[in-house]
C-alpha cells in the first residue's frame, strides 16, 4: 500500500470514529439531538446566529432539508428565531442559552479528555499534527468546484 492510500484510509477510520465521537457529545446534549443538528448547532454557536438560506448553503443542502433540521433542533428547544436586525422580514436561526451554555460544557469536557490524552505525546508531534492538519484542510478537490 502506498502513503497516500495509507493517508485515506486513516482518514476514513478518523471520520468514522468522530462521527461516533460526536454522537455521544450530541446525545450529552440532548438524548434526541441527532449529529446533524450537532453540527448545525455547533456552527451557529461559532458563527452567530443565521438564515435559513445561509445555513443551508454552507452545508450544500436544500432549503426544505435545512428547514426540518431546524424545526427539529427548535422542537428540543436547542434553535430560536430572532428577527435579523438590519431587515424585520428576515429570519435568523440561532442556539438558545440552554444549548450555547449545554454545547460549551459538553466541548469543553470533550476536549479536556484529548487535551489530557495529547499530554502523553511529544509536544512537537502535537504541533505537527496542527500543522499538517491545517495544510491538510487547505486543499480544495476539483470535485468540490461548483458543476458547470
Amino acid at each position: 500500500m502506498d502513503a497516500v492510500e495509507a493517508i485515506r484510509g486513516e482518514l476514513s477510520t478518523l471520520f468514522d470514529l468522530w462521527r461516533r465521537d460526536m454522537r455521544v457529545v450530541a446525545a450529552h446534549i440532548d438524548p434526541c439531538l441527532e449529529l446533524n443538528g450537532l453540527m448545525i448547532l455547533a456552527w451557529l454557536t461559532d458563527t452567530g446566529p443565521a438564515r435559513l438560506t445561509d445555513i443551508a448553503c454552507h452545508y450544500g443542502v436544500g432549503k426544505g432539508t435545512m428547514s426540518r433540521q431546524l424545526k427539529a433542533l427548535e422542537e428540543l428547544g436547542l434553535v430560536e428565531r430572532r428577527t435579523a436586525p438590519d431587515d424585520a422580514r428576515a429570519v435568523l436561526f440561532g442556539p438558545t442559552e440552554r444549548a450555547r451554555k449545554t454545547l460549551t460544557e459538553v466541548w469543553n469536557a470533550e476536549w479536556e479528555w484529548r487535551r489530557a490524552h495529547f499530554a502523553s505525546w511529544d509536544p512537537e508531534e502535537v504541533n505537527a499534527l496542527g500543522r499538517l492538519l491545517r495544510r491538510f484542510n487547505a486543499m480544495s478537490s476539483p470535485l468540490t468546484a461548483p458543476l458547470g
